[in-house]
């Protein structure tokens, strides 16, 4: 699966075909079939969505795929990428989504420290601090 395609399906899929319905059954049937997973969940008792006010941390955003859906969905949005590769995509993703994404080069873990990470799609070693 290309690149677009993986936003799509992963991003657009719900909001496109489904109208943002993130009902258990159909978040069931689907999961599996998308390379992320949903961006939501609602079974009568829980809802994981994201909505307006919310304040959504995005780790590991990528490129902001997920970031843009949130701030689209009026979340405040903080999108955090390591990568100087994938974080130069996020910034742009930012920049067009009009100062709603707030993003920081800067990674997760449980310690500080150095960590490489290989960006096996781009073919590019970097090491990072976290």
């Amino acid at each position: 699966m290309d690149d677009l395609s993986v936003l799509f399906v992963d991003t657009f899929l719900f909001h496109v075909l489904f109208n943002n319905n993130y009902d258990k059954y159909i978040v069931t049937l689907l999961e599996n079939d998308m390379p992320k997973g949903p961006c939501g969940y609602t079974d009568g008792v829980f809802d994981v969505r994201v909505k307006a006010g919310n304040m959504v941390i995005d780790a590991g955003s990528y490129n902001g795929d997920f970031a843009a859906h949130s701030a689209a969905r009026g979340a405040f949005t903080y999108a955090f990428e390591p990568a100087d590769t994938t974080f130069e995509l996020l910034k742009k993703t930012a920049e067009l989504n009009g100062g709603k994404i707030f993003p920081a080069k800067k990674g997760f873990g449980n310690i500080d420290g150095e960590i490489e990470i290989d960006l096996f799609n781009n073919c590019v070693d970097e090491i990072m601090t976290v």
